[in-house]
């Protein structure tokens, strides 16, 4: 990249990065894609986007406005979502519709960013920006039919949190640490059972609102048919 870029960390350059990643996934070049997710989510820690603003020292924590702290957990969290989600599908986030492969389960590689490592809080819904219209853009141009709210970030904490099981399950499962270690049938029935029950609870709590249906939301589609 020109100018040194990587050297200078930026929320925009994090997010660059992350779709940069995505670019390359869908020319073929997932080895080069594999290499700028890694640096958008070590970009993301080196700028302490994993940690809690109020873990941040005093003098740093005044200058966060309101606004920035969102950024930087919308930032954080979609590094997340890159890093584990398991498609490549599609995911709507600030308004924006792109193709997503998404490395560790693309790949088969256990995930960069651990649980263990966060403390920063989800971000928050807003419901003036959650009632947003959105509408299908077609050849046609946009097909009011089925124009409904965005929900984009209802929708984006759904899918955080089926990421956080499924990185679970990767670590524990798939950890080349571990994976030569007798855990025990029992041990293993008992974490796959633990991870159905997680499954289970994660879509009890989904909203009526966001069930599967025709003409829903293709992000909430994708949630839902993962």
């Amino acid at each position: 990249m020109e100018n040194d870029e990587h050297e200078k960390p930026r929320l925009t350059t994090v997010q660059a990065l992350a779709l940069m990643s995505v670019r390359e996934a869908g020319c073929g070049r997932e080895a080069k894609g594999w290499v700028y997710s890694g640096m958008s989510f070590r970009m993301a820690c080196d700028l302490g986007l994993h940690l809690d603003s109020g873990t941040l020292s005093r003098s740093r924590d005044a200058s966060l406005k309101d606004e920035e702290i969102d950024a930087r957990r919308i930032t954080f969290w979609g590094c997340f979502l890159f890093d584990k989600y398991v498609i490549p599908q599609i995911f709507v986030l600030r308004n924006i519709d792109f193709n997503i492969r998404c490395w560790s389960n693309y790949l088969g590689r256990l995930p960069q960013l651990t649980s263990t490592i966060i403390t920063t809080p989800k971000f928050d819904v807003f419901p003036g920006e959650e009632s947003e219209i959105w509408a299908a853009y077609t050849d046609s141009g946009f097909n009011q039919s089925h124009a409904q709210p965005t929900r984009t970030r209802a929708v984006a904490l759904q899918i955080s949190s089926l990421c956080e099981i499924s990185s679970d399950l990767m670590n524990y499962f798939y950890n080349p640490i571990d994976i030569d270690r007798t855990k025990g049938k029992q041990a293993e029935l008992k974490k796959l059972s633990d991870i159905h029950q997680r499954l289970e609870a994660w879509r009890r709590k989904i909203p009526p609102e966001m069930e599967p249906r025709e003409g829903g939301l293709p992000s909430m589609l994708v949630m839902q048919y993962v």
